[in-house]
């Protein structure tokens, strides 16, 4: 075994202070990608030929990959090592970057767009492995938990960023920063991130198909595990909900202006900042799975009295904003401990894993946008009811999961 695994469920210090900010880094490189570019769209679109709503497919495009490269990158994570596989993701998200940066039209820029969603899957796949690989269920809980509240600020800063960056030297300078940024990430990586896979780089010893196959198998197969996967996914689609129909709710419903609005959905990440800090503490003296059950009770009964409040009366702008930030703020409850408490089960395979527990998330949280934009029936119940199911489904799919035993390497 490897010395990074011979320390799981050890405290490093310095060397944790090191891995967190490697990983934490890595983590940022999604919603990164995702929102610097989003104010420049009208100017890509511009530039490119064609009409916005042609251009907003290149997010789509990238989110796919992002899936694909998960799961894809996965298996090669666990034969090849964690190291040399972030380290390739984020060469691939280099590459898929720099080929936007030289796109003249609009085709070139959709496939580098998708080069990059994929590099940036294979290589995120690794963060909840490396953890799952170093600690045991309460300390990986904690630090998946603080890596996922670390994704707050970009987004909060990306929009702004990116639009500053648009108006002062054009939509190139977006992916520019990005491409800096991803290069900033790599030698971060190279420094300090170790290898958690016991021999990597012995891959020839273990084909990669039959390898995948049998652990895409018992992922897939592990009812109590796969409880956990879909609790996470309902309960972050629970937010997605919100987050593709915020215009609607407040530049439409409630005729706030972009400031107001961006804003708004600010005070949503701050909500999921406290409930990571929260989650640190409830974790010192109560287990991961009970946190996370009490977190997917409050997340429902928020949106139950949500849905309530839209549909009984007229709706008021600070019960709407209080009740958004609860439901937000209680996935910093269930993220990182959702994730520790699957990881548990998956030892040898932990990328793998992460690989169906990332596509999973993704492909229910685009379901349940789209499934959103269809049936949209221009009032506030619409978003209300889709994320009291979610909440309720969450809820419903923990009830499946069991914690591993403790003991389990």
């Amino acid at each position: 075994m490897s010395e990074a695994a011979q320390g799981r469920g050890a405290v490093f210090g310095r060397g944790t202070r090191r891995l967190f900010v490697a990983l934490a880094m890595l983590t940022m490189v999604v919603p990164l990608a995702i929102n610097l570019y989003l104010p420049a769209l009208p100017e890509i679109a511009l530039a490119l030929g064609v009409d916005v709503p042609r251009i907003q497919v290149s997010l789509g495009v990238f989110l796919l990959g992002l899936g694909l490269g998960q799961f894809a990158g996965a298996p090669i994570a666990d034969l090849y090592g964690r190291r040399s596989s972030a380290l390739t993701g984020m060469a691939i998200f280099a590459i898929g970057t720099s080929g936007i940066l030289f796109s003249g039209s609009f085709e070139p820029f959709i496939v580098f767009r998708a080069l990059q969603g994929l590099g940036a899957g294979v290589a995120f796949v690794n963060i909840g492995a490396v953890v799952g690989d170093l600690f045991e269920r309460q300390h990986g809980a904690r630090m998946l938990g603080a890596i996922s509240a670390v994704q707050a600020v970009p987004r909060l800063i990306g929009p702004v960023s990116g639009a500053a960056l648009a108006m002062a030297f054009g939509w190139q300078s977006t992916f520019l920063l990005l491409l800096l940024y991803c290069l900033a990430v790599g030698c971060v990586l190279w420094l300090w991130l170790p290898e958690t896979v016991p021999q990597a780089g012995t891959a020839h010893e273990r084909p990669l198909v039959r390898q995948a196959t049998r652990g895409y198998g018992r992922a897939f197969g592990h009812t109590w595990a796969l409880g956990y996967v879909f609790c996470l996914s309902f309960s972050t689609a629970c937010l997605l909900v919100y987050v593709n129909d915020g215009a609607f709710i407040y530049t439409v419903w409630f005729g706030l202006s972009p400031t107001q609005f961006s804003g708004l959905l600010a005070a949503n990440v701050v909500a999921l900042v406290i409930g990571t800090v929260v989650n640190f503490r409830l974790l010192r003296k109560h287990e991961a799975h009970l946190v996370t059950q009490r977190a997917c009770i409050v997340q429902c009964l928020a949106t139950c009295a949500l849905l309530a409040h839209v549909t009984l009366m007229t709706p008021m702008l600070p019960i709407v904003v209080a009740l958004l930030m609860v439901s937000s703020g209680v996935l910093g409850m269930i993220t990182g401990n959702a994730a520790a408490c699957y990881l548990e089960y998956f030892p040898g395979i932990r990328a793998t894993a992460s690989g169906v527990a990332g596509s999973l998330q993704f492909l229910l949280g685009g379901a349940a946008g789209t499934a959103l934009s269809i049936f949209h029936s221009g009032t506030l119940a619409t978003a209300a009811i889709a994320s009291t199911l979610c909440a309720f489904l969450a809820i419903l799919t923990l009830a499946r999961a069991r914690p591993a035993p403790l003991s389990q390497p």
